[in-house]
């Protein structure tokens, strides 16, 4: 069976307070650099018999404008969308290597009054989805054994599942991006004696290193 899903993000949020916490203070590091990916179309090809899926998926990054077309397969969708983002972003960002999917879940949700409504309005089948849409929860584990928390809701199941895992990736990649920048900023603060500056940039990496480990990186 193949699908082939046009995808535009659709009401992404992050769900504990402590990942919110860490997510406001990277961008705000970070600013124009940030690495916000836009996913641009996603392919499915998935053999019943086999309990086979292959994806194909394109993405833009929005703040360098490169392309890139992922491709893989594995046996669930979940894990092998999120697969995909790893192969290609792991290798440069490091800290990525020391994260765990903990907990993958997608939820149907369902609005009866308006099912119900659609059914009595057959003329116009597209009030089907909005009364039928489709939660993807991702929890993600670091090394330290630390949870974090990210909520995707579409109307599409597959897009739910497509945007949580890069809402995922996007984030941890922000927060190594954010460290570094944050560490260039220390040092150069400690060689001219801004104690006060140091002394802010220590604490702000202090918040982003909760999210993973950034040893490899310093090394």
């Amino acid at each position: 069976m193949l699908y082939l899903i046009m995808v535009s993000s659709q009401q992404a949020r992050i769900v504990d307070q402590k990942t919110s916490l860490i997510d406001l203070l990277v961008r705000q590091v970070c600013g124009d650099s940030y690495l916000a990916i836009d996913i641009k179309r996603v392919k499915i090809v998935e053999d019943f018999e086999a309990a086979h899926i292959e994806a194909d998926v394109l993405l833009e990054e929005r703040t360098t404008g490169i392309k890139r077309n992922l491709q893989g397969q594995g046996g669930g969708f979940g894990e092998t969308i999120f697969q995909l983002f790893m192969d290609v972003y792991a290798a440069e960002y490091a800290s990525l290597n020391g994260l765990f999917v903990a907990d993958f879940q997608v939820q149907a949700d369902v609005d009866r009054d308006k099912l119900e409504g659609s059914y009595q309005q057959l003329e116009t089948p597209n009030n089907m989805n909005t009364a039928i849409s489709a939660t993807a929860r991702l929890t993600m584990r670091n090394s330290k054994g630390q949870h974090f928390q990210f909520e995707h809701r579409s109307t599409s199941l597959t897009r739910a599942t497509v945007l949580v895992a890069r809402d995922a990736v996007e984030f941890f990649i922000g927060c190594e991006r954010a460290f570094m920048m944050l560490n260039k900023a220390y040092e150069d603060a400690t060689s001219r004696g801004r104690a006060d500056l140091a002394k802010r940039y220590q604490d702000e990496m202090a918040t982003i290193v909760a999210a993973t480990s950034y040893e490899a990186q310093l090394d």
